[in-house]
């Protein structure tokens, strides 16, 4: 019997000044399989177009993890490592797609900010975000089937990782970043099935990092406004474009585990194959959409927004 729970992912990003987004997802631990895998995933954006898309599996036995400092190792060509204030990620799929990315953390003496997402969750039942480099320098280079990429702009690293089945606890998230010329503002909403809702607000920036936990904040996806202990925000966006939207299945009810395999294959299927197309309302119950907003805050000054949303 299955009813998959524990979980954890390391996101990276990193968004350039022409244009480019790219982002690199690795799940050592997915909350969206029951099979024995990794999932490395890799997206690259330019403006409203998707250029890249391209994820792969790796064993989860040939994952070797380290501390102090920290790496994540799966073999020679795929790894996590950090030493000091450098944040090293390689992603190699064969001949296919090879990425290197660097994040230089402008503060790396300052301990990571991390909250609990969902309010009174208990060790046998939590889910934790660890914002480790907010607003880096970043660099990088992606190939993907015959074209090289050259990156360079600001970077992003968390970590997220839990004991629960969010299908089970979470109806809806919304993940906001916010760029300004100086600094980076990123909201969260969280609504459980209860109906209660987390708000955090994250401020970046030369000075360092501070979050609030208890974020009162007035927002919608054309509209943040927040006056608090990190300061006053006004931000006012355009109407966003959507980069992507994928649905997939998640696992909410103990079955037997084959069952849950053959469920989770031909949901993944139905979203590659034209033919399967049709029966993919029938095979998924969740989405997750992931846009592109350009605004203005509150002295008038230009703002591009990257933001995230998923219904369970």
């Amino acid at each position: 019997m299955s009813c998959n729970s524990h979980f954890h992912w390391y996101y990276f990003d990193l968004h350039s000044a022409d244009g480019y987004d790219l982002i690199c997802t690795i799940h050592p631990v997915p909350f969206n399989s029951v099979f024995d895998i990794a999932i490395i995933d890799i997206y690259l954006y330019h403006g409203a177009e998707t250029g890249v898309h391209h994820f792969f599996v790796k064993p989860q036995k040939d994952i070797r993890r380290s501390e102090n400092p920290f790496s994540l190792v799966f073999d020679e060509n795929n790894y996590i490592r950090k030493n000091g204030n450098l944040i090293t990620v390689r992603a190699v799929d064969g001949n296919r797609c090879r990425l290197s990315l660097e994040l230089v953390d402008p503060h790396p003496g300052q301990e990571p900010l991390s909250s609990e997402i969902l309010p009174g969750a208990a060790d046998e039942d939590s889910f934790e975000w660890i914002v480790y480099t907010p607003y880096a320098t970043a660099t990088a280079e992606l190939y993907f089937e015959g074209k090289t990429y050259s990156l360079r702009g600001r970077g992003y690293h968390d970590y997220n990782g839990g004991s629960v089945n969010l299908k089970q606890k979470l109806r809806y998230w919304f993940w906001g970043k916010y760029y300004t010329g100086d600094s980076l503002i990123v909201y969260g909403l969280i609504k459980d099935r209860l109906q209660a809702e987390t708000r955090l607000l994250l401020r970046a920036g030369a000075d360092g990092v501070a979050m609030d936990r208890q974020a009162h904040v007035t927002a919608d996806k054309g509209h943040l406004h927040y006056d608090g202990p990190l300061g006053r925000f006004d931000f006012t966006l355009e109407p966003a474009v959507m980069l992507d939207r994928v649905n997939f299945f998640m696992p909410a009810v103990k079955a037997p585990l084959t069952i849950i395999k053959i469920l989770e294959l031909l949901a993944h299927f139905s979203g590659r194959f034209k033919i399967l197309r049709p029966l993919q309302a029938l095979l998924t119950n969740s989405v997750y959409r992931r846009f592109r907003a350009e605004g203005r805050d509150e002295q008038g000054r230009p703002l591009s927004c990257f933001y995230e949303e998923m219904e369970f």
